[in-house]
């Protein structure tokens, strides 16, 4: 089977989101660029949870279609920092896989994922030295950066 196969669980995904009318999730798909098909990847965007370093941020995420079956990969498009997201968006621990076989409980697990970083498996260690010295200086480095790239 490959990713084309997957074409209605792309649509029944975006659907599910659409009428599950969750405020702090939306997905849609993108538009063909060069000789990507737009069934490849699309776009979704998660809220900043609240009572986070994250709140009153909207953050885009792309999701590739990978070639098995109900299978996504996500990453940061929008400039975010977390000890288990890397520089270039992407997501550093291993989602677990009752998670990626939907789009919507994809985008809810790293919603927890920005609320519960994984200190242990934190690959960004310039984040985990800062809240290991200063927990309060920690978050307020992260709020900058969320009002800067996530508005």
């Amino acid at each position: 089977m490959n990713k084309y196969d997957n074409k209605g669980q792309v649509f029944r995904s975006i659907r599910k989101i659409a009428e599950n009318h969750r405020p702090n999730i939306f997905a849609f798909k993108r538009a063909p660029k060069d000789n990507c098909k737009w069934l490849q990847i699309f776009l979704a965007g998660i809220a900043g949870p609240s009572e986070t370093p994250y709140e009153g941020g909207i953050f885009y995420i792309s999701i590739s279609l990978l070639d098995t079956f109900y299978n996504y990969k996500f990453q940061f498009l929008t400039k975010i920092l977390h000890p288990n997201i890397s520089d270039d968006g992407i997501i550093q621990i291993e989602m677990p896989s009752r998670y990626k076989q939907d789009i919507e409980d994809g985008l809810i697990w790293i919603i927890e994922l920005l609320k519960k970083p994984k200190w242990e498996l934190a690959t960004n260690q310039e984040l985990v030295q800062i809240y290991n010295e200063n927990e309060e200086k920690y978050f307020s480095y992260v709020e900058e950066a969320t009002a800067m790239y996530a508005i």
